[in-house]
């Protein structure tokens, strides 16, 4: 019994993180719709190289840029792409379109302009997945609700 309850109290855990890890970014993302806009200059671009091992492995890179950007007569500089991450071939893309001395379009938070993102779409994939994890969870926490209602009766 022990190792069974062990297990689904584990897996309930990942499916959790999982569901927070996809949340927590989606939430940012929809709240920066209430950002103001205003325009940039790419200061830095680089990827950052990673190899992933594995049968789906291989390289892989992450961008990172550096942006300065002026609110109220005030310059800021920041460092957000966006809310989600990046796939592969998006990596190399978004690093590609964002060379050092372009100019770009930059959503800031008109109650901290230090907060700022490149992009603050939401796509249907992001959603997707978080659809998908979330029934995973319930799925997931059904057994232990039926089993604390058990208990209370």
């Amino acid at each position: 019994m022990f190792p069974e309850v062990f297990a689904a109290g584990l897996l309930w855990c990942g499916a959790t993180a999982m569901v927070l890890n996809l949340a927590v970014p989606l939430g940012r993302a929809i709240r920066s719709r209430r950002w103001k806009r205003t325009r940039g200059r790419i200061l830095s671009s680089e990827i950052r190289q990673a190899f992933l091992p594995g049968p789906y492995g291989g390289p892989a890179g992450t961008p990172r840029v550096r942006y300065r950007y002026t609110v109220r007569e005030q310059e800021y500089e920041a460092t957000r792409i966006n809310f989600a991450g990046f796939s592969r071939s998006q990596a190399l893309r978004t690093w590609q379109r964002l060379r050092p001395g372009h100019h770009v379009r930059i959503w800031y938070n008109p109650r901290d302009p230090h907060q700022a993102t490149l992009d603050r779409r939401v796509t249907g994939a992001q959603i997707l997945l978080l659809l998908v994890s979330l029934l995973i969870w319930a799925f997931l926490s059904l057994p232990f609700v039926v089993g604390f209602i058990a208990g209370l009766a």
